[in-house]
């Protein structure tokens, strides 16, 4: 009748096949042990409800096994050995609304297959997807997060699932050239991140205006609360408008502007066209900004001050 098993850090290896065998099994938490690959019979625990295979780097998952979990709600996994196919079987389990996933391999996150779709995605109530493991420690109150580096190419799947349900988004070493660029200005519109709150740049060299608002998209980036930029070294300016409406609202929510070592930056707001909006950034509470050495200015009238 045993219905949790925490086996977390534990040295166990041989004979965990034999936990196949707890058919009422609901948690099973091997976080941290020394298991290089989890044994096919752990596909017949169709009861299992939450699997933890957190602080287990090496391990292997053998194909097939996932999809077998057909009730998880939860799952962790931090191995390095995710694959396409893993991924592709996690997106069928769909009882699941709980995923944490490290990505070691980024090229997977550059791929226009499907591999997770947007109707699992929405389903999931928190989901961490990360490429550097130590990044696990920025999870705070925010429920959807996805952090990235190193990915030259961002993957349709991604934007399609992904990046319109994301809340905290890390984008680091992710655009090295200015065209790479241009896939990225083109999501910034009125669907995509409509619920991002938290957004950081770190290393992306292509990355030449972070918003080009005009009259269509000045709903992107609507509930963003804070937004960091740091050593992007082509970044002229970070928020451009270009408008013919005198009554555009800019960024409503945002409370802290940070931006730190942005050797190229000039103007943080730019305009053309009418004057700038009346409103921008109304809640701004703290802007920070260090080592911007070509920055003219700081503020325009209408920034809330």
């Amino acid at each position: 009748e045993l219905k949790t098993l925490c086996l977390n850090d534990s040295k166990v290896s041989r004979g965990i096949w034999l936990v196949s065998s707890l058919e009422n099994l609901r948690v099973l938490s091997l976080a941290g042990c020394s298991i290089d690959s989890l044994p096919e019979q752990l596909g017949n625990l169709k009861k299992l409800r939450l699997l933890d295979l957190s602080s287990m780097e090496s391990l292997e998952i053998p194909e097939g096994l996932i999809s077998k979990l057909r009730y998880l709600e939860e799952l962790y996994v931090d191995t390095s050995k995710v694959t396409a196919y893993l991924m592709i079987e996690i997106d069928d389990l769909l009882r699941l609304r709980c995923l944490q996933l490290f990505i070691k391999d980024v090229s997977v996150l550059s791929l226009n297959d499907q591999i997770f779709r947007i109707d699992f995605v929405r389903k999931l109530k928190s989901y961490i997807i990360y490429t550097e493991l130590q990044w696990i420690t920025l999870v705070k109150s925010h429920r959807k997060n996805l952090y990235l580096k190193g990915v030259t190419t961002i993957g349709d799947w991604v934007v399609d699932a992904l990046l319109g349900e994301t809340e905290n988004l890390i984008l680091d070493s992710c655009f090295e050239e200015e065209s790479t660029m241009l896939h990225f200005t083109a999501l910034s519109c009125i669907s995509t991140f409509r619920v991002l709150k938290i957004l950081r740049f770190t290393n992306c060299n292509g990355l030449t205006h972070l918003v080009w608002c005009d009259d269509q998209k000045q709903f992107a980036f609507h509930n963003l609360e804070e937004l960091h930029i740091t050593k992007c070294d082509s970044l002229r300016s970070v928020l451009h408008f270009q408008s013919t409406s005198k009554n555009l609202s800019a960024f409503p929510c945002l409370k802290i502007i940070q931006l730190i070592n942005l050797q190229e930056t000039v103007s943080i707001w730019s305009w053309e066209g009418n004057p700038p909006p009346q409103h921008i950034c109304p809640n701004l509470k703290e802007l920070n900004v260090q080592r911007c050495r070509k920055l003219d200015f700081v503020f325009v009238a209408r920034v809330a001050a």
